[in-house]
């Protein structure tokens, strides 16, 4: 009995020795690396769910883009957060729908409001768990101080505080095709189109090459350079005006829909070139989606719905299209591609019903840090999908939508079964004008099954018991909305001419800044960097600053083999002297005889 407590003294104690040894170099592992993803969003104005090749075999032009959803995952089910710009990138900061934050339709340049102060964004958790945060290209959430991205959590902010097609823009050596019925032009009763870095006007109106994709990645790597240089994850977030705003080059660019793909593809590639020039490449959250659907006034150069042609409404008004400003799916599906070489290890596609509404639970389970509980999020996280590699099981999920000028649900989706109470449609490629704005009431619900039905053609609701259970689904709906004890946000939608954001008190035109189009040297504030110098001689430094954490490495690693063998030496001496064992102590088959004699 003595013999056999020694012998389980010295198994525990060599048990605890590896428990520790384990532990020690899980511990090491840890220290080495940034378990904080940098994250960069990439996201457009315009781009239909059939426009990248992931979608669509047909579509060649994104290669970029498709290569960047062959390492991860693409979401085929994926819906903006409102069917125009405001709403959708209001649901996407804050993870809350438009019935919660009042964020029900868009802010224009004489808009008084903007997302309510109350609301927090992504930008704001992350910047308090220690992420730079920087945003790049079009805001929409408001222009007055307390509603600029700068007050909103973002440390960085250059673009415009509206999409450009809201005024009067400097086209320079750029044009708009006449048939996409875009008006830029510079009339007495139109808005300059300011440009901001940071709070303040730096030109106005905008010049489209100081908007364009390569000023526009200039100023991301000098964003990334600067958190890297301060040993901090990030958030950047580029909001591009493409495809919606089809804007083109006099002297090199063909206005073709062709181009504007591989344009915008040519951004994706450029945040990965970015992302391995830093060495950053493994452990950044690269995001590419649209913030709107496909703007069917453009005609050849609108984006393409794929098979959500939302056939029904067009045979219903000739006029009017399913798309941006519509809740068809045509007008709400758009693509979402998420890549992360370190996180996500089995890249697949994802057929499950997701939502603008879902990134910000995604990237606080990402980065860590918990959400507010005195408000009501409406998202699910996506992050355990990422871990696993695979679709997870959800239980039966509704995405609502809401009517612009009330908090009346218009439509809904309940997995792949779509409910319309009300319809309309935005201006189509051939109508003259816009179509009239009234939605048309439906006194029995438009039930369509997308299972065989993705074009939205035949309406399959026709009894009023049917009617009946549906109508109870959407009252229960906007009784959760109405009734929510959270917090809810009310939105200033007033206008007035005071709101206009100008260069100066007395002027809304001011002179152009420095040249922009040097790209190896630009503004960062005040000071002026050598961008490409400083990367070279970030990049020579960046191996000896490893150096340290690979030293950690090799000593955790060298402990580990010690406490191994000093676990092992103290097994082997407790054999001898319990048989008596003087042989050379290497014998592995005697060795191996005792243990079992044991």
């Amino acid at each position: 009995q003595s013999q056999f407590k020694i012998s389980s003294g010295i198994n525990a104690e060599y048990g605890h020795a590896m428990n520790s040894t384990i532990c020690l170099l899980l511990l090491c592992i840890v220290i080495a690396q940034n378990s904080r993803p940098n994250i960069i969003i990439t996201m457009s104005s315009g781009v239909g769910w059939g426009d990248i090749g992931t979608n669509n075999p047909f579509n060649t032009h994104t290669p970029l883009i498709d290569r960047l959803a062959q390492s991860g995952i693409s979401y085929l089910d994926y819906h903006v957060g409102g069917n125009t710009a405001g709403p959708s990138m209001s649901a996407l900061l804050t993870g809350r729908h438009g019935q919660r934050t009042g964020v029900r339709k868009d802010f224009t340049v004489r808009s008084l409001g903007g997302l309510p102060v109350e609301e927090r964004t992504i930008a704001e958790y992350l910047k308090e768990a220690g992420y730079a945060t920087g945003f790049i290209g079009v805001w929409d959430l408001g222009h007055g101080p307390e509603y600029l991205p700068q007050a909103r959590g973002f440390d960085y902010f250059y673009g415009t505080p509206f999409d450009p097609s809201h005024g009067c823009v400097n086209l320079n050596d750029h044009f708009v095709p006449l048939d996409c019925h875009v008006d830029l032009s510079c009339s007495s009763d139109r808005v300059n189109i300011p440009l901001m870095e940071g709070n303040k006007v730096i030109q106005q109106p905008v010049h489209t090459q100081n908007i364009s994709e390569p000023i526009f990645y200039a100023k991301a790597k000098r964003f990334v350079y600067k958190a890297v240089s301060q040993k901090q994850p990030f958030l950047l977030i580029l909001s591009l005006s493409m495809i919606k705003l089809p804007v083109f080059s006099i002297i090199n660019d063909s206005p073709t829909k062709e181009n504007l793909l591989r344009r915008l593809d040519g951004v994706v590639g450029m945040t990965q070139e970015l992302l391995q020039t830093f060495h950053l490449d493994q452990n950044t959250i690269s995001i590419f989606t649209s913030r709107t659907g496909p703007k069917d006034s453009n005609c050849d150069l609108s984006g393409d719905v794929g098979p959500y042609a939302g056939y029904w409404q067009r045979l219903a008004d000739s006029s009017s299209a399913p798309t941006m400003g519509s809740n068809w799916e045509g007008g709400t599906r758009v693509p979402f591609v998420v890549s992360w070489p370190r996180g996500i290890t089995s890249p697949h596609l994802n057929i499950r019903l997701t939502s603008a509404v879902d990134l910000v639970p995604t990237l606080a389970d990402v980065a860590g840090f918990e959400l507010p509980a005195d408000r009501t999020f409406d998202g699910i996280s996506m992050f355990e999908e990422w871990k696993i590699g695979q679709a997870e099981t959800v239980s039966a999920r509704t995405l609502y939508f809401l009517e612009s000028d009330t908090d009346q649900i218009l439509a809904f989706r309940k997995d792949e079964l779509k409910v319309y109470f009300r319809t309309s449609g935005a201006r189509s490629c051939n109508a003259t004008s816009d179509p009239n704005p009234a939605s048309l009431h439906h006194t029995y619900p438009l039930l369509f099954d997308l299972t065989w039905d993705q074009g939205e053609l035949h309406n399959i609701s026709y009894s009023t018991t049917q009617a009946t259970e549906l109508l109870a689904i959407k009252q229960s709906a906007d009784s959760m909305f109405r009734e929510d004890p959270g917090l809810k946000s009310t939105v200033d939608y007033s206008q007035s001419s005071s709101a206009i954001i100008c260069c100066s008190e007395t002027s809304c035109s001011c002179s152009s800044p420095p040249p922009l189009a040097d790209l190896k040297f630009l503004l960062f504030g005040d000071q002026e960097v050598d961008v490409e110098e400083d990367i070279v001689v970030m990049d020579e430094h960046m191996d000896e600053e490893l150096v340290p954490v690979y030293g950690l490495v090799f000593i955790c690693l060298g402990v580990g083999l010690l406490v191994l063998f000093a676990s092992y030496r103290t097994y082997v001496v407790y054999v001898k002297k319990r048989f008596g064992y003087e042989e050379p102590m290497w014998n592995k088959e005697e060795f191996m005889r005792l243990l079992s004699k044991e």
